[in-house]
């Protein structure tokens, strides 16, 4: 992907770019705990205005549309 730009997250892409209306990606890298192994957690997101579709690890988790509200996918670790 051309132009990618850094963001803090939480935060919002108009911080970046006034006015911004459109598609935006937002990526991070973690590494999870020993201990999370076969265990289901939960991802959790304050809001997206919008739509919002989750991958993580190269597989899609869901889907969410809708305001500023709150929303989770449960998925099992490996």
């Amino acid at each position: 992907m051309d132009g990618l730009r850094s963001i803090d997250v939480p935060s919002c892409w108009e911080e970046i770019e006034q006015d911004y209306e459109g598609v935006a990606f937002y990526g991070t890298r973690f590494k999870t705990p020993e201990q999370w192994k076969d265990r289901t957690v939960q991802l959790q997101f304050d809001a997206v205005n919008a739509i919002a579709k989750v991958w993580l690890n190269g597989y899609a988790v869901g889907q969410h549309e809708g305001g500023y509200g709150p929303f989770e996918f449960r998925v099992h670790t490996d």
